[in-house]
């Protein structure tokens, strides 16, 4: 009987495969995609807190705004980085977690 569910165990991650494989170009398709959106989305929302806040900006001098705007372009050029070391985490992916079975089938024997 634990042949033939270990067969069949070896059946179900062999149909797995493409979807695991699927699973990876998703994965990096969302990073890129992410990414993206994150160094836009830093500019844009420094640009509306500038907006929405004109006194602040007012009352900073010109050295203090330059240093604040090579942050944030400094923050949007190096999002890729960040979204990347973040996603990183392999518990955050399923199809990225081999074996998923172990934990079943060390517990039955």
């Amino acid at each position: 009987m634990s042949e033939e569910i270990d067969n069949l165990i070896q059946i179900k991650e062999a149909e797995l495969l493409p979807i695991r494989s699927r699973m990876e170009e998703l994965k990096t398709e969302f990073t890129k995609t992410t990414s993206d959106f994150a160094s836009k989305w830093y500019k844009k929302t420094a640009k509306e807190y500038i907006a929405k806040n004109p006194e602040i900006t007012l009352n900073m001098s010109e050295e203090k705004i330059a240093q604040m705007k090579a942050t944030v372009n400094e923050l949007a050029k190096d999002t890729e980085k960040i979204v990347c070391s973040e996603f990183d985490n392999s518990a955050l992916w399923w199809h990225q977690k081999p074996n998923l079975h172990d934990r079943w089938t060390n517990t039955r024997k």
